[in-house]
């Protein structure tokens, strides 16, 4: 039997780390333990949990960022999901570092890294004068270039040391690419060998953070959504309104016409006139409940194959967002992102404030939605079909 899929709040990770042994968290996350020990239950990690819990601080809480980083590892079993503007339809989750962008992962390719590596040798080798001009050329060819890197194991070594100021200077220094350009290791292999050495989760604070000093996406990358999607949501909020007044218009015409006011008319045009008045009040009844889903999936659709189900939860939780008149901010931009994660997994866990919003909403998978920590265990053993221990 395939394991359950629980989707985590960020509050979660931080109640359940900093609790004290005797405290709810703490009994929570060993029964939660317990489940995925057991291979019953897996708790992948996504791009906004890792971000809102990592985040940068100063030297002193190095040694904390790091305790959090081997938090996460034994929460998630190294699973996670997939960035969300790379979910797809399909899209389950997996192991390795799949949360992060497929962008940023395409940098740390194999064949990327051989060819800079071939290009950084080619360049050395000319300017230190390590080869007659025949030597050089024969550095053209992969087998001419595989012979140079067996007999010249100092130049390689030399050119590695360069590579100390850059994220994947490890991979380097292991020699992954080295062997994977003298045939030893295939592309498949040396790819899981650099993402898993590159982008643990320790090693995505160390060069984010310390090393690239790089500002956290889930503040800055927020107030950049929010400002992208700010016009929309009032679009929305008017749209709503209108739909609203166009509701109340028919209905009163659709009352003048049934009770004879407009009796001169003939019967079989009035008759035409009240089915047509109950086609629009009914349409815009329903434009009221769920109004302009296109410009909205417009303002979401990074690529053209952007998952429809990414883009029909996010529509549907703006809309209850909406529908609730709660204040748009950056926080609750990003419970939105959270929520994209909804259709993709069995139970998702939210806060109760959002967690309301989204079952008033009636938004798809809502029924999904655990709004209290303490209460994932029991909800885990009814989906096992277990009976929830006393």
């Amino acid at each position: 039997m395939k394991p359950l899929v629980v989707y985590l709040d960020t509050s979660d990770l931080i109640a359940m780390r900093e609790a004290d042994p005797e405290a709810i968290p703490s009994a929570v996350f060993r029964r939660l333990m317990g489940f995925k020990n057991d291979g019953a239950v897996i708790f992948p990690i996504s791009f906004f949990q890792y971000f809102e819990y990592m985040q940068a601080a100063d030297a002193k809480f190095t040694d904390d960022r790091y305790q959090r980083a081997r938090f996460l590892l034994e929460v998630s079993g190294g699973w996670s999901f997939p960035y969300y503007e790379d979910l797809l339809d399909d899209s389950v989750p997996q192991q390795g570092p799949y949360w992060i962008p497929q962008e940023s992962l395409n940098m740390f390719d194999v064949d990327g890294l051989a060819r800079d590596l071939r290009a950084r040798v080619i360049k050395l080798v000319a300017e230190r004068n390590l080869a007659n001009r025949r030597d050089r050329r024969k550095l053209a060819s992969p087998t001419g270039f595989q012979e140079f890197l067996r007999n010249n194991p100092s130049t390689t070594a030399h050119v590695q040391d360069d590579y100390s100021d850059k994220l994947y200077s490890d991979v380097v220094a292991r020699d992954v690419v080295i062997k994977y350009l003298l045939g030893e290791i295939d592309r498949n292999s040396a790819n899981e060998i650099i993402r898993s050495r590159s982008l643990t989760f320790g090693s995505v604070y160390h060069w984010f953070f310390e090393h690239g000093r790089n500002d956290n996406p889930m503040t800055d990358k927020l107030r950049e959504l929010k400002r992208r999607w700010e016009d929309r949501f009032e679009e929305l909020r008017s749209a709503m309104m209108r739909a609203k007044e166009i509701a109340q218009e028919v209905a009163v015409l659709e009352k003048s016409i049934a009770s004879g006011a407009a009796g001169q008319l003939k019967s079989d045009l009035r008759q035409e006139l009240l089915i047509e008045l109950k086609r629009q009040k009914a349409s815009a009844k329903n434009f009221a409940s769920r109004p302009i889903r296109s410009p909205l999936v417009d303002t979401m659709r990074k690529a053209p194959g952007a998952s429809e189900r990414f883009q029909l939860i996010a529509v549907e939780v703006l809309n209850a967002i909406a529908c609730e008149k709660v204040q748009f901010k950056p926080s609750l931009l990003g419970d939105l992102l959270h929520s994209v994660y909804l259709p993709f997994c069995d139970l998702w866990r939210g806060d109760r404030s959002f967690s309301h919003i989204l079952f008033t909403g009636k938004v798809p998978n809502a029924e999904k939605v655990v709004s209290k920590l303490q209460d994932l265990p029991s909800e885990i053993e009814k989906k096992l079909g277990r009976n929830s221990p006393r």
